[in-house]
C-alpha cells in the first residue's frame, strides 16, 4: 500500500510540476512537503524488537538521511524506555545523541513506552521521569537550548557535520543528565 501511494504521488507530481522544478527521489516537488513525522522510537535494537517495530536502528538512520538529502526535515518520535529499561540502556540512548548531536533539534517527542495500564508515565521510577523531563528541555521545550535554534537545524539540512565543540557539548550536557538521574536511582 505504501509503495502504491509513493508511486500515485510521483505520477501527480509528475503532472503538476513545472519542468524548471527540482523533484525529489520520492517523486515530490521540493519545498512542497517540509517536514515528515517518522516513529523512528528508538535507536536500539532490542528496544525496537521489544516495541515490535519491524525496523533496525540503521534504517532509522537510513530515513533521517534520506528525509534531510531530499529537503524534507525529519521530526522524529522516540520512547526512551519501556518498564525493562534500566540505566545503562538509558546510557546507550544518550550516546546515540553524543554520536549525533544534530538528532537532537529533530525530536518532536520523546516519552516513555506505555505497555499497560499500570505503567503509564506517573507509575515509572522518578529516575526514568527525570530523565525523559530532562531530555525534553534539551531538545525542544527550551528556547535557549543551543539544539532548538535555527542555525542547528540549517547546518543539519546542509548536511554540514556536528563540530568537535558541538560533540563535546553534547557529551557534557548528557553527562550532567546522567549524574542527575544516578541520584534517583
Amino acid at each position: 500500500a505504501g509503495k502504491d501511494i509513493t508511486n500515485r504521488l510521483a505520477r501527480l507530481a509528475r503532472k503538476i510540476a513545472p519542468h524548471d522544478k527540482v523533484v525529489n527521489e520520492f517523486g515530490l516537488i521540493r519545498g512542497v512537503v517540509e517536514m515528515i513525522d517518522i516513529g523512528a522510537e528508538s535507536f536500539l535494537p532490542e528496544q525496537l524488537e521489544r516495541y515490535r517495530k519491524g525496523i533496525t536502528p540503521q534504517q532509522n538512520h537510513e530515513a533521517i538521511e534520506i528525509a534531510r538529502r531530499n529537503g524534507i526535515f525529519p521530526n522524529l518520535y522516540m520512547l526512551v524506555g519501556d518498564e525493562e529499561t534500566d540505566f545503562e540502556e538509558i546510557r546507550r540512548v544518550s550516546q546515540v545523541f553524543i554520536d549525533n548531536p544534530f538528532y537532537l533539534t529533530l525530536v518532536g517527542d520523546i516519552n516513555i513506552k506505555q505497555t499497560f495500564p499500570h505503567m503509564m508515565f506517573e507509575n515509572y521510577p522518578e529516575w526514568i521521569k527525570k530523565y525523559v523531563q530532562m531530555l525534553k528541555i534539551l531538545t525542544r521545550e527550551d528556547p535557549d537550548s543551543h539544539w532548538s535554534g535555527p542555525e542547528i537545524k540549517f547546518k543539519f539540512m546542509m548536511g554540514i557535520p556536528p563540530t568537535d565543540a558541538e560533540r563535546e557539548l553534547a557529551r557534557e550536557q548528557f553527562e550532567f543528565i546522567h549524574q542527575e538521574v544516578r541520584k534517583l536511582t
